[in-house]
């Protein structure tokens, strides 16, 4: 009898065993199992997710080894077939990019990046999160292969020098008696320049703007002053307005 229950006992906890393992890998219930961090391809044929690994793994950096624990691969998931497949991995990743980079400092990982599917539902934009580490990628996904990417709209500001200028004039005296005084003001201006080297020849390039927010201001002051024919005497001369210019300055 008891070892008949011992029996029983045992074939049920096998039973239990094997539907707990099957309900795991089951992809009917991919949506309720992998609900984080999921993204869906814009014509619904796929999805891509990460998956976390049991155990940690080791990373090699330039002086440096990395512990990394939990680590995480992108999984690609096709909803006619039900099977998914490892797309982006630890094994694969951080070498390729380094090779593309030359970046030796440390290893970068599939979830340093952020993603997102283009309309092609095929080019995945990955925009890293690392500060020292400034690239991003696409990723062909039906060649399984990465690439750097170049931001179009990105601004080089290698070189480049922006200034602002504050100036602030206090009231100035008109006569000699000091019964008269300007007005105090504040100017403000921008200007931005592109240095170059060509050869042994420097290059300048410049814009920007002169008393940016278009301030009335007195610019020029005549001590004294005197009317003439009637009209009230004529202390100061009026300054520019908001003015834009453009230079070129060339040096050897």
């Amino acid at each position: 009898m008891f070892l008949k229950m011992k029996y029983l006992l045992i074939t049920i906890f096998t039973f239990f065993i094997n539907i707990s393992l099957s309900a795991e890998i089951s992809h009917e219930n991919f949506d309720k199992l992998f609900n984080v961090g999921t993204m869906k391809s814009h014509d619904n044929e796929f999805t891509l997710y990460f998956k976390s690994r049991k155990k940690s793994i080791l990373a090699r950096g330039e002086r440096e080894n990395y512990i990394k624990d939990y680590p995480q691969d992108l999984y690609i998931y096709f909803h006619e077939t039900k099977r998914d497949l490892p797309l982006i991995s630890y094994e694969w990743f951080p070498k390729e990019a380094k090779k593309i980079t030359n970046f030796n400092t440390y290893p970068v990982f599939p979830e340093d990046f952020a993603y997102y599917l283009l309309q092609d539902n095929n080019t995945l934009v990955m925009i890293n999160a690392k500060k020292q580490f400034k690239k991003n990628f696409e990723f062909n996904i039906r060649e399984r292969k990465l690439t750097l990417r170049e931001d179009k709209n990105k601004i080089d500001f290698k070189n480049y020098i922006a200034q602002v200028s504050f100036q602030n004039v206090g009231k100035l005296p008109m006569n000699d008696s000091n019964e008269l005084f300007t007005d105090a003001y504040s100017l403000f201006n921008f200007k931005l320049s592109k240095l170059f080297s060509l050869n042994k020849l420097e290059i300048d390039i410049s814009t920007g703007v002169n008393n940016l927010f278009d301030k009335s201001y007195a610019s020029g002051i005549v001590i004294n002053a005197i009317g003439f024919g009637g009209r009230d005497p004529r202390y100061y001369y009026p300054g520019l307005p908001r003015n834009y210019y453009l230079s070129l300055s060339l040096g050897i």
